[in-house]
């Protein structure tokens, strides 16, 4: 108890000095619990837990607030039941809310909950994979110290798009903090290679380090990286 009362006092009386700007999603999850993954053809029970607004870009935000540092963020509002639920959520939180006049509804995820802990998820892309540059006119990129990127908006135009936008509009102080996630899988190289090339800083899981080196080992792959 002690350690952990010691850590919260160090929290507490830190005083931020970076600027932060998270751009990226926010997705409406509904939670399935079921014993495990079914194999195809399979008809399985599943026990619906719930619905809650989550994503890579969201939950880093939620991370942020509740250790009271500041930050700004771009997690586009569409329009449709998801994105009601998105700004809902957002208002409630005291988050900005960008919404987008005429803009197709925010994605969501089905979440595959297995009894062993491991989590299967079928996603369905919405105004995330839909950015446009103008949008991030309200704010001065080369101001940030951290901008963090989602694997999950860097994937096709929408990644050709942010990539352009980091290049010419960043700071050279600026550090791209890139999660790939599970996207690392099916990323072509040559945009995993562009975020190397920007000095960005990888959030990775073992898995996920193991397969931007193609080595066997967490500890190889960390040495890699």
């Amino acid at each position: 108890m002690s350690d952990l009362r010691e850590l919260s006092e160090i929290v507490l009386s830190l005083v931020p000095k970076k600027r932060v700007f998270i751009q990226g999603s926010a997705f409406v999850d509904m939670i399935i619990q079921i014993e495990e993954l079914p194999h195809s053809g399979a008809d399985v029970e599943g026990h619906y837990r719930k619905t809650t607004v989550g994503g890579c870009s969201f939950n880093v935000a939620d991370v942020l607030q509740k250790l009271g540092l500041p930050f700004d963020a771009l997690m586009p509002v569409g329009q449709g039941m998801f994105a009601d639920l998105v700004e809902k959520t957002f208002r409630e939180r005291g988050y900005p809310v960008v919404r987008v006049p005429g803009a197709v509804d925010n994605g969501w995820c089905l979440s595959l909950a297995e009894r062993s802990g491991e989590r299967t998820f079928i996603s369905m892309f919405g105004i995330e994979r839909h950015m446009e540059p103008e949008w991030f006119d309200a704010f001065d990129l080369a101001s940030y110290d951290f901008i963090y990127v989602s694997g999950y908006q860097a994937e096709g135009e929408n990644g050709a798009m942010l990539l352009s936008l980091l290049k010419t509009r960043m700071g050279p102080a600026t550090t791209v903090v890139f999660d790939p996630g599970p996207r690392v899988h099916d990323m072509p190289r040559e945009r995993i290679d562009a975020f190397f090339d920007l000095g960005a800083m990888f959030t990775v899981n073992a898995d996920e380090a193991q397969a931007l080196t193609g080595e066997k080992t967490p500890e190889a792959a960390a040495a890699a990286l």
